[in-house]
């Protein structure tokens, strides 16, 4: 979950514009939903954030149909609801077919070689708005304030090379914060997740947003996953107009790029893989068809924190840090056998 400033004022502003939209007052939505008047202001005003249950509370308090609710839980810094590919497959959200292309995609790049992996993502990328991506390898310096961190790009993908090279002339990377958060987090994130409004920004870091827009560069997405050495492995797209708020935009994305980063990496041989227990392949396959962990522990009847544990030791296993990447890992490597 993420919890910063923005976050807070993301959730808040949504919230009270679902509300003001029915001409709800405070007083009827928090009489509806269940809590005190004063919570629900916090909430609003972005002085206080919500659990993920006080969020469907109050998306329920308001009507919100499946779409708003899962923005809602994304503003809030929560993945979106597990019936959510149910949803889309459907015929329920309008990027049903990007969606259900993208996880084909990915799939069918684990039998293909490198430079036919990457050409097979980029019309399915380009579906969700991604016009250039390319991947590469983020060292950071030895100590803070000992330089910038080391960037290595991959010769394979469809880079913004002007961008690029004019980002490498001034010498931004040492001060983009988008290169600071693939470093730090953990988790793939669309630029308006670091980046906000802007304004938290420094002038330094406003200008260099604003000069990529004169390159046709608004937006992107990255995808990091850490390895054993400290470094960052990832794949950054770029585009001009994403509905990065569009939770079907967020899982095709994320589903493409992952599936990029296993081409890149040098996986292990198939000898040195465990076989996997009937439980792990199980939870692979479910992650394979866009189902997440609430889903998993939801319908297996498990507790939440039993699914997670699990999941860790199953990427522990197969020697990576995202269960998406295990998935995909498994599947080329034939580890899933038949459901």
């Amino acid at each position: 979950m993420t919890t910063n400033g923005k976050g807070h004022h993301r959730f808040g502003a949504l919230l009270a514009g679902l509300r003001q939209k029915r001409a709800q007052s405070q007083l009827a939505l928090a009489l509806d939903a269940g809590v005190s008047p004063r919570h629900l202001s916090f909430l609003e005003s972005g002085r206080s954030m919500p659990s993920r249950p006080m969020v469907l509370r109050l998306a329920a308090a308001v009507g919100a149909p499946p779409d708003v609710q899962n923005s809602l839980l994304l503003a809030a810094g929560y993945a979106p609801a597990p019936g959510l590919l149910s949803v889309m497959r459907s015929g329920g959200d309008g990027l049903t077919t990007p969606l259900r292309h993208a996880i084909e995609v990915a799939l069918s790049m684990q039998s293909l070689p490198l430079h036919s992996a990457v050409a097979r993502a980029r019309p399915a990328l380009a579906d969700v708005g991604l016009r250039w991506f390319h991947a590469g390898v983020v060292t950071p310096p030895a100590s803070p304030g000992s330089g910038p961190p080391d960037i290595r790009l991959h010769a394979q993908g469809f880079p913004h090379v002007a961008w690029l090279a004019h980002n490498v002339e001034f010498g931004y990377r040492a001060h983009d914060p988008l290169v600071r958060a693939t470093l730090e987090r953990h988790h793939p994130f669309f630029w308006e997740d670091v980046l906000g409004d802007h304004s938290g920004l420094t002038l330094r870091e406003r200008g260099i947003f604003d000069e990529a827009k004169e390159f046709h560069v608004h937006t992107g997405f990255v995808a990091p996953i850490r390895r054993r050495d400290g470094s960052v492995a990832a794949v950054s797209c770029m585009g001009e107009d994403i509905e990065a708020r569009n939770p079907s935009t967020r899982l095709a994305a994320r589903v493409i790029c992952t599936a990029m980063l296993e081409k890149f990496e040098n996986a292990p041989v198939l000898a040195e893989y465990p076989t996997l227990h009937p439980e792990a392949r199980d939870l692979l396959r479910w992650v394979l068809d866009g189902r997440d962990l609430e889903w998993i522990a939801e319908n297996c009847g498990l507790p939440r924190q039993a699914v997670s544990q699990s999941a860790r030791e199953v990427c522990s296993s197969l020697g990576v840090t995202d269960l998406l990447q295990g998935a995909l890992r498994a599947q080329r490597y034939h580890l899933l056998g038949t459901a």
